[in-house]
């Protein structure tokens, strides 16, 4: 539960001021954040075949503890480039590491309870994931108006790395099929 609070406040807290911040104090057209962030979904979704094949060939909890850690430090680049090709770079790791940890965690949070027991799960899971977006859009604005993006990139990059602590504790289940693991 932890781990979801972690994950999804420190995406979201990241992306709900990156838009504001782009605008307000780097003077970019509203219409270039658009582009920016579909160019950044549009990756996402080209890469995340390719995270499903790592995740099964390495594992759920080593891709998902590496990306956390990976996105971390993606976090602290943004606010350091400048607009153009180095923005685009540089959120489109965050984007790479954002959609590589999420298919890990999806699949490993589907394997820790029971199938009788899977919906109630998931559905508290996603309760503490909301928390954790809100707990991050409530800290935001004060980190945002007295330390600006940079402040952001902080907070979300320790969230990051909260959740990687978090993840180190769960135990990736084995699967057994037909005999074999």
């Amino acid at each position: 539960m932890l781990a979801a609070f972690f994950v999804s406040g420190g995406v979201v807290g990241f992306v709900t001021y990156l838009g504001a911040w782009l605008v307000r104090d780097r003077g970019v057209p509203l219409t270039s954040v658009g582009l920016l962030f579909t160019a950044a979904a549009l990756a996402s979704l080209v890469v995340a075949p390719l995270a499903g094949l790592l995740v099964d060939r390495v594992g759920k909890r080593p891709v998902a503890l590496v990306t956390s850690v990976a996105l971390g430090v993606s976090f602290l680049i943004v606010p350091a480039v400048g607009w153009g090709i180095p923005m685009f770079v540089a959120f489109g790791l965050v984007a790479f590491a954002a959609a590589f940890r999420q298919g890990a965690l999806s699949a490993l949070i589907t394997e820790l309870v029971e199938t009788e027991h899977r919906g109630g799960y998931v559905a508290v899971r996603n309760s503490a994931s909301q928390l954790g977006i809100a707990a991050a859009a409530w800290i935001g604005g004060s980190v945002y108006e007295s330390a600006g993006f940079g402040g952001i990139a902080i907070v979300s990059a320790v969230m990051s790395v909260l959740a990687a602590i978090c993840i180190m504790g769960i135990d990736e289940p084995e699967i057994i099929i037909g005999g074999h693991r």
